[in-house]
């Protein structure tokens, strides 16, 4: 994934920068806004916390991607003007990909032992509960097919 700058234009006024990038990409998927925000981070020098993007929009037919983000100068600002459900959006995907990681390594070592065991004892009642239900089961059927013929 490569990003290329094409437009900046500061707005002191706002106390934020407004950026204008292209991302080439060959064969992959549109990049995530996580994603773009640390390559943009990294590419300016700044906080990742003090970007937000604004759109990113896929070219149909090509792997290129166009997108536009805000680079505020400070946290101050970029609480003051950009709308909560940003913020919120923002703060959910950030905890979402930290916890994500440590959660999957520890789950399946736990929960295998579990599982096993829990996969064991189903199967020793089933064929109890099996020999049950096909006796009571035929009974009740002709009885059902005989008040449909009727």
């Amino acid at each position: 994934m490569e990003i290329k700058i094409f437009e900046q234009k500061d707005n002191p006024i706002l106390n934020r920068t407004r950026i204008k990038f292209e991302i080439t990409q060959e064969g992959n998927p549109v990049p995530s806004r996580l994603k773009v925000i640390e390559q943009l981070a990294s590419k300016l020098k700044k906080d990742k916390n003090l970007i937000v993007i604004r759109e990113i929009n896929p070219d149909f037919g090509s792997s290129n991607v166009e997108g536009e983000a805000i680079l505020y100068s400070s946290k101050k600002a970029l609480e003051k003007l950009e709308p909560k459900y940003t913020l919120k959006r923002l703060e959910a995907k950030e905890k979402k990909v930290e916890e994500k990681p440590p959660a999957p390594a520890e789950k399946p070592e736990e929960a295998k032992p579990e599982e096993q065991a829990a996969e064991e004892a189903p199967a020793e009642e089933k064929p109890a509960e099996a020999s049950e239900t096909p006796s009571e089961e035929p009974k009740e059927e002709p009885k059902e097919t005989e008040e449909k013929s009727e």
